[in-house]
């Protein structure tokens, strides 16, 4: 498994895909990943799919590091571009990925 890495994305009270484009809504890099690690640095992230909110979606806990295999047949691959973050503030993610 070599691991791949992508910006750490702040999304600053809104929802960002995790394949997010510098920084750009709705430019995201279409990205089918294996499996993926995510290292949280915050108050209020969550992890879904396009209605993640502040009160929708898993609460990733900051510095925790939280790993998503799609290991099996049923699951295949993540889709970075269709898995998104939220976050506040200065909330930050960091994105480790593999294909």
């Amino acid at each position: 498994m070599i691991l791949q890495s992508l910006p750490d994305i702040t999304p600053g009270g809104a929802a960002s895909t995790l394949s997010e484009v510098g920084g750009s809504p709705g430019a995201s890099l279409l990205i089918e990943a294996r499996g993926i690690i995510l290292i949280a640095s915050g108050s209020s992230i969550r992890l879904g799919g396009s209605n993640v909110s502040a009160t929708i979606g898993a609460n990733l806990p900051s510095g925790v590091v939280v790993r998503i295999d799609a290991a099996t047949p049923e699951i295949g691959t993540i889709p970075l571009h269709q898995t998104w973050v939220f976050g506040t503030g200065t909330d930050k993610v960091s994105i480790l990925y593999w294909l």
